[in-house]
């Protein structure tokens, strides 16, 4: 199917401030999430959190975390307000960019 023919499955918000010396970077999603006792997993090699029809090979947020810490940053989850979706915060020192 042509990309211009394909529905979007899922929104995404992005946003950055500067704060304490830092940079953020924030992408909010509204999929279904992943529990807060997976945050820390989800970042192994290969895992995959499974909420249906899952696609990938679970190396996504591992190589992620990797090239930020290359660059002195961390890249963190967090459940949003809202308790849907997910927030994936990158973090890099000031002037590391």
């Amino acid at each position: 199917m042509p990309s211009s023919t394909r529905q979007p499955t899922a929104k995404f918000l992005c946003g950055g401030q500067h704060k304490q010396g830092r940079v953020d970077i924030e992408v909010l999603d509204g999929g279904p999430g992943v529990p807060e006792a997976l945050h820390d997993k989800i970042f192994e090699r290969f895992f995959r959190y499974h909420t249906g029809k899952v696609l990938g090979s679970g190396l996504g947020l591992t190589i992620a975390r990797e090239c930020a810490g290359q660059m002195s940053a961390s890249l963190t989850l967090q459940t949003p307000e809202s308790g849907q979706g997910l927030c994936v915060l990158i973090s890099f020192p000031e002037g590391a960019a």
